[in-house]
């Protein structure tokens, strides 16, 4: 039982050792990458704008004040387009 304790620690350790090694190094680490300063490729900035212009357009907030605009109108939310 003391020899199987001992090894379990000595693991332990072990594992917590080599889990403290220097892992945020290398090429590109130092860098943000949501953080541009200079474009290079404008191509999926505008692939990504126009993505999500379809949440903005038929979101949840288009939605509600669509319905609210059926109402001021006095007609059913199904008729507002």
């Amino acid at each position: 039982m003391r020899h199987s304790l001992r090894l379990v620690l000595s693991a332990a350790l072990a594992i917590g050792t080599a889990g403290c090694s220097d892992f945020l190094s290398g090429p590109g680490i130092d860098q943000d990458p949501n953080n541009i300063t200079q474009l290079t490729r404008p191509g999926p900035l505008y692939i990504a704008i126009q993505a999500l212009q379809s949440v903005q357009f038929e979101g949840q907030l288009a939605e509600r004040g669509g319905v609210r605009a059926a109402g001021c109108r006095d007609q059913p939310a199904a008729d507002r387009l």
